[in-house]
């Protein structure tokens, strides 16, 4: 009877499944944290459990650097060859570039940052491991010869595995290159910034990596030459903890300082206005100098001098550029503070110091830190140390 035979239909399903794209999720390198990939993006790629600084692609860090629309791609049309006709380059090479993009191992661009002109670098270790070859060290040379002429800073920001080896002597010489171009940058007074990040090692870490007027690295980063196990073999004993890490070669004075990624771009813009001498940006509160109030023979003695800074020539003894107030002959912007490893330190007069502490010292060379204002360093420099005797 049909009464008894009951027809089977399908269920149709409450909720409709959801596909969950694959690229959604994205995991920590360092701690095995899991989450959601926009959250790594708003966190300029910084793992939020480890704080871990995880590898960013070149277009992506200019992106994070330079003010939105400013950026202008420069020797954009150099290409990588088999020069040598090393075996399988060729296919390598167009491997590299269907994944990584056709910048090669590094992008240069020119931009603004926070309004200030700049020219960067920025090495894309997708691209064979950053590998530094004939088209990485043109375009650097190209990117230098740019700031020579507009006298522009100049900031690289260095992520590789050394020099490629598939163009032999013709990528090492790459090194002697790039460092010629940057000593014509010193010559000029052009401020050059380093920036190293994960990893920066072979010849890279030997030539341009380690030429800035300030050198700063990302957290965690690893940084030297030879890599850790070559260096243990070679020597026969074990590595300290934290060997070519960026605290550790900050702790020996390899580095001036080493800066998290979300503090990066103020940090440079701060870093170029006080190597060129400009005011600081807008938002940025300008740090009041400390009043010094000079003699009438002294303040007619001050009377035009060249300011080393700013190379203008002051009309007064109340310049706002602290070496020109002093009346400082000598300058390097190099030279970063022992305390609170930010730049500039300023030298004082032996008179100025004996005026306000009322102590007597053997040594005139007294240096003062007006980088940053919680720094309240008084050092005296011996060859090329800074040892601290007292707090102003």
């Amino acid at each position: 009877m049909a009464w008894f035979r009951k027809d089977k239909t399908p269920r149709q399903p409450r909720r409709e499944r959801l596909e969950i794209p694959p690229d959604t999720w994205e995991k920590c390198e360092a701690c095995g944290h899991t989450d959601i990939r926009d959250k790594f993006l708003r966190n300029l790629n910084v793992c939020p459990a480890c704080d871990f600084h995880r590898r960013v692609r070149a277009w992506d860090y200019a992106a994070m650097l330079l003010d939105e629309g400013s950026t202008v791609e420069v020797g954009s049309e150099l290409r990588s060859v088999d020069p040598l006709g090393f075996p399988e380059y060729p296919a390598r090479l167009k491997r590299a570039l269907t994944n990584a993009g056709d910048s090669d191992a590094i992008l240069t661009v020119a931009g603004l940052l926070e309004g200030l002109p700049v020219g960067i670098g920025i090495m894309d270790f997708a691209f064979m491991g950053g590998s530094m070859g004939s088209v990485v060290g043109e375009k650097i040379a190209r990117l230098g010869q740019r700031s020579l002429e507009k006298k522009h800073p100049l900031v690289i920001v260095c992520a590789s595995g050394g020099a490629r080896m598939q163009e032999g002597i013709l990528s090492l010489m790459q090194m002697a290159k790039t460092s010629a171009v940057l000593s014509q940058l010193a010559e000029r007074r052009i401020p050059y910034i380093s920036v190293l990040t994960n990893p920066t090692t072979g010849g890279v870490s030997a030539s341009f990596a380690m030429l800035g007027d300030a050198i700063l690295a990302e957290p965690g980063a690893v940084i030297g030459f030879a890599g850790p196990r070559v260096i243990k073999q070679t020597l026969g004993q074990d590595l300290p903890e934290g060997f070519q890490t960026a605290e550790f070669l900050l702790e020996k004075g390899m580095v001036d300082q080493v800066v998290h990624r979300k503090e990066l771009r103020d940090t440079l813009s701060r870093l170029m206005r006080h190597m060129t001498g400009r005011p600081a940006a807008a938002g940025h509160v300008q740090e009041s100098l400390p009043s010094i109030h000079w003699p009438p023979r002294r303040r007619q003695r001050l009377n035009g001098p060249r300011c080393p800074i700013r190379h203008i020539t002051t009309r007064s003894a109340d310049c706002s550029c602290v070496p020109a107030a002093l009346g400082v002959s000598g300058w390097s912007v190099s030279r970063s503070c022992w305390r609170c490893s930010a730049i500039p330190i300023v030298p004082i007069p032996y008179s100025t110091w004996r005026a306000r502490t009322g102590r007597a010292a053997r040594s005139p060379r007294w240096t003062r830190c007006y980088a940053d204002p919680d720094c309240a360093l008084v050092a005296i420099r011996l060859r090329t140390s800074w040892i601290s005797l007292s707090v102003w």
